[in-house]
């Protein structure tokens, strides 16, 4: 594939065993997921599929997309920082993968938006090599170079500034591992599609659950902390939870929760006919530049990746970050900045392109959030 230029409380310790099934599953709802869309376009005939993906196929653009630079380096003079100054970043070019395994090693950038110029970057890997699928979470707060701006900023500004592309260029030149494609994703829609499942099965905090209730207008409110069928606005709204957190990664675990429910959800919904809409409908959320021969080649691969093991990782890892308090006209933010850059980049490339056994990095013990 042609690549761009230039993620507690919980249960008890699962064994690796429970947690290799546990993962397996996970696999196979989101193999389901892709190849109940596949079914969709068939069953809707040769060329509604085709016109379905053109309707999601959307490529970017060959120049950068046009920045009000001036504002962008006027925000960059006010801002101050509180308790700690992020060190000197550079870019590096992304690392070389053997010529004899490019073609076994995909990196897709899952773009999860919220449709106000935010969203949380997710890279998937499909390691052919090792048979492995591997998710890689990028905290929005992570203390970045912006290239092409030249400007260091938060990592969801790459996105605000540049879309797609430019997050893309970002995490390439900020920690060394090249980008195939790209699939964003209109989060704001999901409600639609998990309603159409019959709601998603959630296990909440009684401050996650009390929060749903201040922000959703529900016939039937949440009593307290436990497992829930939440609704598609529940369930959105409890994705978005910025507020209540036990640790600093738990809001992105969040969203991620809510889309591995969704996937679930599908794998046990038997009704064909909802199957096969769900399918369809879930194409006006979806902007890809992956080809239609990439996307082919993909879907008939599906039954081989459902065999695979999975493995989450999320940036920035255990201790090798540091946090500090930004002012920007007045607001309050909070960045995450890495000391050593060069160490996380090679524990990095090692998850990415390596045997996860071998590579050096932890698996998540609890792959969901479980309060």
């Amino acid at each position: 594939m042609k690549r761009f230029k230039n993620w507690k409380n919980g249960t008890a310790p699962l064994t690796k065993t429970s947690r290799k099934k546990r993962l397996r599953r996970r696999v196979w709802g989101i193999s389901l997921f892709v190849v109940v869309l596949l079914a969709g376009l068939i069953t809707g005939g040769l060329m509604a599929g085709y016109q379905i993906w053109k309707d999601m196929y959307e490529p970017l653009p060959e120049e950068s997309v046009p920045v009000d630079t001036s504002s962008v380096s006027q925000e960059q003079k006010n801002i101050t920082f509180v308790g700690g100054r992020p060190p000197e970043l550079n870019l590096v070019s992304p690392a070389a993968v053997p010529a004899e395994y490019q073609e076994q090693y995909t990196n897709i950038l899952l773009i999860i938006s919220d449709g106000e110029e935010q969203a949380d970057l997710v890279l998937l890997t499909i390691d052919q090599v090792h048979e492995q699928i591997k998710l890689t979470s990028f905290l929005k707060e992570l203390w970045v170079k912006i290239p092409e701006l030249e400007i260091d900023h938060q990592l969801d500004m790459a996105y605000a500034w540049g879309g797609p592309k430019l997050a893309a260029q970002t995490i390439e030149q900020n920690f060394g591992v090249g980008i195939d494609r790209y699939i964003e994703i209109d989060f704001q829609k999901f409600p639609e599609l998990i309603d159409q499942l019959g709601g998603v099965e959630l296990t909440l905090s009684e401050a996650e659950a009390d929060y749903i209730n201040r922000h959703v207008d529900s016939p039937g409110k949440l009593d307290g902390a436990g497992t829930y069928n939440l609704s598609g606005q529940q369930a959105l709204c409890h994705a978005q939870n910025r507020t209540t957190q036990v640790h600093d990664f738990d809001s992105v675990d969040r969203m991620r929760d809510v889309i591995l429910a969704t996937f679930q959800r599908v794998q046990t919904t038997s009704d064909m006919v909802c199957l096969g809409k769900l399918a369809l409908d879930s194409t006006s959320m979806i902007s890809t530049d992956i080809e239609l021969d990439e996307l082919s080649k993909l879907l008939i691969g599906c039954l081989d990746y459902s065999r695979y093991d999975m493995f989450l990782y999320r940036l920035p890892d255990g201790e090798d970050y540091e946090k500090t308090i930004l002012l920007s006209d007045g607001e309050e933010k909070q960045v995450l900045f890495i000391q050593d850059m060069d160490q996380v980049r090679e524990r990095l490339q090692s998850f990415v392109y390596g045997d996860f056994y071998q590579s050096g990095v932890s698996q998540t013990e609890d792959v969901l959030y479980n309060p």
